[in-house]
C-alpha cells in the first residue's frame, strides 16, 4: 500500500512539475507520463526523442502510429530494465569519455559541432539528450557483452549446418562465388552468436518485466491521454 502510494505521489509531482513549466497554464501541455518503471518515469518525449535519433518516419494512419509508439516504448522500458540490473552488475562501466567518443563519431556525420547543434535543434534534442541516449546504448551493449557472450557456446555442427543451409543457398540464389567453410567459419561464429545471445537476452527482459513494478500509461483505457497531441489520442 505504501509503494502504491508514493508512486502516485511520484506521478503526481511530475504533473505538477510540467505544469510549473508551462508559461501559460491553460495552454495544452505537449508531454506526457508514458511509462513508470518502479518508480522511475518515461515520458512521451523520451519515446519521440528515440524516434527522432534514429530518423524514424511516423505512421499517418492513427492506428498504426499508436501501434508504432507503443512498440518504442517498449524497447525503451527494455533498456531501462537492463540499465537498472546493469547498476548492481560487477564489471559494467560506461565511462564519460567513451560515450563523448561516441558523440563526436556522431558529429562526423555533419560537420562541426556547429552543425551537430543545427542538427539536434532539427530533431527537437539537446546535447544533453544526445549524451543519455548514447550512454544508454552503451550501458546496454556492455550488459550484454558481460552477462551473455561469455556463456554462448556455438558448435562445430552449427557452424557446418548455416553454411550448408543458409549461407550456400543465398550465394547461389545470387549467383556469388562460393567460399569454402574455413575462409568464413569465423564470420558464421559470429553471426550464430549474435543470435543466441538474441536469444538469452529476450528471455531475460521477458523475465525481469514480469517481475518488475511496469506501468504502461501512454494509450490507456480508458483514455484519459488529454496532454497527447490530438492526432495521438
Amino acid at each position: 500500500m505504501r509503494r502504491q502510494r508514493k508512486l502516485w505521489l511520484l506521478l503526481y509531482a511530475v504533473a505538477l512539475v510540467a505544469a510549473w513549466r508551462s508559461e501559460d497554464v491553460r495552454a495544452e501541455v505537449v508531454d506526457q507520463i508514458a511509462a513508470v518503471i518502479e518508480e522511475e518515469v518515461l515520458t512521451f518525449s523520451d519515446v519521440q526523442i528515440l524516434v527522432r535519433y534514429r530518423g524514424l518516419a511516423v505512421p499517418s494512419d492513427p492506428a498504426e502510429a499508436r501501434r508504432f509508439y507503443l512498440q518504442r516504448l517498449d524497447e525503451l522500458i527494455h533498456q531501462k530494465l537492463i540499465a537498472r540490473e546493469a547498476e548492481q552488475t560487477p564489471g559494467i562501466v560506461v565511462e564519460p569519455t567513451e560515450v563523448e567518443r561516441q558523440i563526436q563519431e556522431f558529429k562526423k556525420r555533419y560537420g562541426t559541432e556547429g552543425d551537430l547543434q543545427d542538427r539536434l535543434r532539427q530533431m527537437q534534442m539537446t546535447r544533453e539528450d544526445l549524451y543519455e541516449l548514447f550512454k544508454r546504448q552503451l550501458t546496454v551493449m556492455e550488459f550484454i557483452r558481460v552477462r551473455f557472450d561469455p556463456f554462448v557456446i556455438v558448435l562445430p555442427d552449427q557452424i557446418e549446418a548455416y553454411y550448408r543451409e543458409t549461407l550456400l543457398p543465398q550465394l547461389q540464389q545470387t549467383r556469388q562465388p562460393v567460399p569454402p567453410l574455413d575462409l568464413v567459419e569465423e564470420q558464421i561464429r559470429q553471426i550464430l552468436t549474435v543470435q543466441q545471445v538474441n536469444v538469452e537476452l529476450d528471455k531475460w527482459v521477458a523475465a525481469e518485466r514480469r517481475k518488475a513494478n511496469v506501468q504502461v500509461l501512454l494509450y490507456r483505457d480508458p483514455p484519459r491521454s488529454s496532454n497527447l497531441p490530438r492526432t495521438l489520442q
